[in-house]
Order: structure tokens, then sequence, then C-alpha cells
């Protein structure tokens, strides 16, 4: 035997407004400032990633090399992180080249 229930869960049978006893409770966090947050820590994580992998490829990509050298490569690597990884995918994959 099933009552009919209101969206409170009682008994429709009384016509009482519950809506001043049951307040909505609005939350503090904003959702358009978490979706912010969410995307640019994604991106920042991309970035660091791109900027560790590009800095490896870019120290050890010469072994012979002074230091020197190293360092400039490895700075512009840095800075340039997105572009040198997509330097590095042609070079290896359209040209063969280690």
């Amino acid at each position: 035997m099933t009552k009919n229930l209101d969206s409170y869960g009682f008994t429709s049978e009384e016509s009482y407004d519950r809506k001043k006893d049951y307040e909505v409770k609005k939350s503090d966090t904003n959702t358009k400032k978490t979706i912010y947050i969410v995307i640019g820590s994604i991106l920042f994580l991309f970035w660091l990633v791109s900027v560790i992998i590009s800095g490896q490829y870019a120290w050890n990509e010469f072994p012979n090399d002074s230091n020197l050298a190293k360092l400039a490569r490895l700075w512009v690597s840095v800075v340039f992180a997105p572009i040198y990884l997509f330097y590095i995918f042609i070079k290896t994959t359209v040209f063969k080249q280690q």
C-alpha cells in the first residue's frame, strides 16, 4: 500500500507549506570558478610535463657537447616546450632520426 508523498517525503494528506521549514541551503562554492581551477590545473600539469620531457631530451640529445651549449639548448627547450616537443616528434617520426 503506497501513499502519495510530496517532494519532502510526507504524505500529501496535509496541505502544509513545508518550504519555510526546510529551506534550501545554497552552496558557497562557485561552479564556474571550480571549472576554471580544474582547467587551469590540467593546463599547468601539461605544461610542466612538457617542460620536463623537452628539457630531458634537449640535455641528452648531444652528449658530447659542452655544458654551455647544453644549457643554451635546455633554456630554449624549456621556454618553447610545446614547440620543442613538436620538433622532437617531427624529427623522430617524419625524418626517422634519433
